[in-house]
């Protein structure tokens, strides 16, 4: 395109354009107009060239600096029929452009005006390079951005003048060239198109030389807006959110959400009315203290899609029943400032196969994990502040012979903070004799509740387990409850000096096709004041049972145990 060069001579005044009709320009008025670009490029060959220009008035050609390279052939002066002016440059044997600015001026006043020559170097280049300077690769050529848009830098290493630019139809990427000539930074808009929301889009920049002889480009990429990813702003909007983002038809399909921002209860209500086929829900960046009660629990004859969830790391609680049901949630990522598990968080979720307890967290609620058939694995994190196993926390109505669904096997630690593990807690937990497990409990299970005053471990809490081989009773438990370790596959059985009762049944076995008799030796402490009834029932391998002095027992507290010797210790 030409681009047309216009000045005037006279200064704007109210005499210089007359108010009479047509408004006519006096025809004294020198004007001088470049009919081409005001900025030519040469090769570095050199020669004669023309440039063209149209004026009313004589005038006179100079070249700025009088460089030896380039000289004017004619007109050095001309009157107003020339056309053309026409000059002429030496090679340039420099690996550098140079450039000249040449001078048209009327020879009667100060009208003039003017342009640049840019003559290329010996060998011109124009190459994109890394902010070392090294040349780009072709894989380099081009770059990818987010949704959001930004801003890219490309280095340029060029001793020739170049221009930046993309196809007009591409508004959304603005080249901006340096000073220095060095670099280009491209700026992009945000791809929030309406009706291509979905849709990634491409643009190429191209980087050119005055004459076009070298040439380089460079592709950006922006990804399009992926649906289900929400940042909210103030918590209760994230329902008018996902309308204004989302269409319709989209949102009941999505089944990967990830949600940013302050959220309450009533987006939680959302999330659950939403996005009937969730799948995956992405909550790492979310602002809150507490998954509300019941959030995303399912009834008995629903079917949730919920596969996994990753959890805020701010996020303090989960709520009762907040997971209850998920039967394809196979993936948690609890947080580490986690303190409490509320009551049936995770109950019912028969695909979760583990689980890791962070430091933070200092109860795990009643029925917390409460027939997790396959969840077979559970981490306690370093230095755990883990208070309370409640109730039922893990266990597992399994039928007989459900070992392939128990915990791998292998030792069981429960952290030193531990000070209270509850009924059935651990009940057909350890079912694998083929992987059998050892449990060690930590030094502090003494936990004191309820009327009675201290009942560190009460009953059944690691009930029907015959993969449990192996457990030691450290003396901070004054009392071993009820049916404590009935129907398990313990051989040694040491109870450490503090330990005051054995409740009934609390060693017992049935005698059944799965439950059969294994101790061999029980080390009775000093402690020692009672044993209930049928404490060590059908133990029929137990050939010993040493007792402290003052110690009492039941008639059938070694029910159905022929030939057993038991000896009560005299006082010292």
């Amino acid at each position: 395109m030409t681009r047309k060069f216009l000045l005037l001579t006279a200064i704007f005044a109210g005499t210089l354009f007359s108010c009479e009709e047509n408004d006519k320009i006096p025809d004294e008025t020198p004007i001088i107009t470049i009919d081409s670009e005001l900025t030519h490029y040469i090769n570095n060959v050199g020669g004669e060239f023309t440039i063209d220009i149209s004026s009313n008035a004589a005038y006179g050609v100079s070249i700025t600096g009088n460089p030896e390279w380039l000289t004017v052939i004619e007109p050095v002066t001309r009157a107003v029929e020339s056309s053309t002016i026409t000059l002429k440059a030496e090679p340039n044997t420099d690996p550098n452009s140079r450039e000249a600015i040449v001078v048209v001026k009327d020879s009667k006043s100060d009208t003039s005006t003017r342009f640049k020559i840019i003559q290329n170097s010996a060998n011109p280049t124009l190459v994109l390079v890394d902010e070392n300077g090294e040349p780009l690769e072709e894989q380099e050529l081009a770059a990818t951005l987010a949704v959001e848009g930004g801003s890219i830098t490309v280095h340029v290493n060029a001793n020739v003048p170049f221009d930046a630019t993309v196809d007009p139809t591409i508004e959304w990427i603005e080249p901006t060239k340096a000073t220095d000539n060095k670099s280009v930074t491209l700026t992009i808009t945000p791809n929030v198109t309406e009706h291509t929301k979905y849709v990634p889009r491409s643009g190429t920049v191209y980087f050119t030389s005055g004459d076009g002889k070298v040439s380089a480009k460079f592709t950006v990429t922006q990804n399009a807006r992926q649906a289900g990813i929400y940042t909210v702003i103030e918590a209760g909007q994230l329902e008018a959110l996902i309308f204004e983002l989302e269409d319709e038809n989209v949102i009941k399909t999505l089944q990967n959400v990830t949600i940013s921002g302050p959220l309450n209860d009533e987006d939680f209500n959302v999330i659950n009315s939403l996005f009937r086929d969730l799948s995956e829900l992405d909550l790492s960046g979310a602002e809150l203290v507490k998954i509300p009660d019941q959030t995303f629990e399912i009834g008995y004859n629903e079917n949730g899609k919920l596969r996994s969830v990753i959890l805020p790391e701010g996020l303090k609680e989960i709520g009762k029943r907040a997971f209850y049901g998920n039967k394809l949630l196979s993936e948690v990522v609890l947080p580490n400032a986690l303190i409490k598990i509320d009551a049936n968080a995770f109950a019912d979720c028969d695909n979760l196969t583990n689980i890791t307890i962070p430091s933070s967290l200092e109860v795990i609620g009643s029925e917390a994990f409460k027939d997790c058939d396959k969840l077979g694995e559970i981490i306690f994190a370093e230095n755990s502040r883990l208070d309370t196993i409640d109730a039922y926390a893990f266990y597992k109505t399994l039928p007989f012979g459900g070992g392939s669904l128990s915990y791998g096997g292998g030792e069981f630690v429960i952290p030193n903070s531990v000070r209270f593990i509850g009924d059935y807690a651990f009940c057909q937990f350890f079912k694998d004799p083929a992987n059998p497990a050892k449990i060690t409990l930590g030094s502090n299970v003494n936990a004191i509740g309820g009327s009675s005053g201290s009942l560190d471990i009460n009953g059944s809490a690691f009930r029907n387990n015959d993969g449990l081989i192996e457990i030691n009773i450290p003396g901070t438990i004054k009392a071993i409850p009820n049916n404590t370790f009935q129907n398990t596959s313990l051989t040694t059985v040491i109870i450490e000096n503090g330990v005051e009762t054995i409740g009934d049944r609390a060693f017992s076995t049935s005698g059944s096709a799965i439950y059969k008799p294994t101790i061999k030796s029980v080390t009775f402490p000093a402690s020692l004041k009672s044993i209930g009834a049928y404490a060590f029932d059908y133990q029929i391998y137990l050939r010993e049972a040493v007792l402290p002095a003052g110690a009492t027992y039941e008639s059938n507290s070694f029910n159905d145990i022929p030939n057993i010797s038991i000896t009560i210790q005299e006082e010292k």
